[in-house]
């Protein structure tokens, strides 16, 4: 998962793209897997943790 928010920090890469470069097998599940281990959907952790 660090490696998701990393890429998240960072501007330009979907959500989509990002959750296959991780390895899961679509969106929806990085979407609950995120959701579940961080407490926060990626989406909301990217506004607030942008460089």
């Amino acid at each position: 998962m660090s490696r998701a928010q990393s890429q998240l920090s960072r501007a330009g890469e979907t959500i989509a793209w990002i959750a296959e470069e991780c390895g899961f097998s679509d969106k929806n599940v990085f979407l609950a897997t995120f959701l579940t281990l961080v407490g926060v959907p990626p989406a909301e952790w990217r506004q607030g943790n942008r460089y």
